[in-house]
């Protein structure tokens, strides 16, 4: 397990020594809640609703292939509504993903999300 813990503690140490040299040459410092809260709370929200689509997929399919596909598809779509919805990236940045521009479009057409 040496190897293992070793690669472990190294990684997280390598990123510490990151985000915080990174903390400090960026001006105005880094927003927490868009690095970090919202998308941990998008990933949970996704992984309850991967969960549950894939056990009524199942049930509905009768086909392992079958329901973790459908769950993983409707993850997908899932996760990226989240992500538009709890404005992680800005309309800015959104517009520059080939997908999620076209799919902030209909948000903003639709008032979903408003800036």
């Amino acid at each position: 397990y040496g190897a293992v813990i070793g690669s472990a503690v190294s990684q997280i140490t390598v990123f510490i020594v990151e985000f915080y040299s990174m903390f400090k040459s960026l001006p105005g410092g880094i927003k927490i809640r868009n690095i970090f809260l919202k998308p941990l709370l998008c990933s949970l929200l996704m992984s309850i609703a991967a969960y549950y689509t894939y056990k009524i997929g199942y049930i509905i399919l009768k086909s392992n292939l079958m329901a973790i596909v459908v769950s993983i598809c409707s993850s997908v779509i899932i996760y990226g509504v989240l992500i538009i919805w709890l404005k992680v990236f800005s309309k800015e940045q959104l517009e520059k993903i080939p997908v999620f521009g076209r799919v902030y479009l209909f948000f903003e057409y639709r008032h979903i999300r408003n800036n």
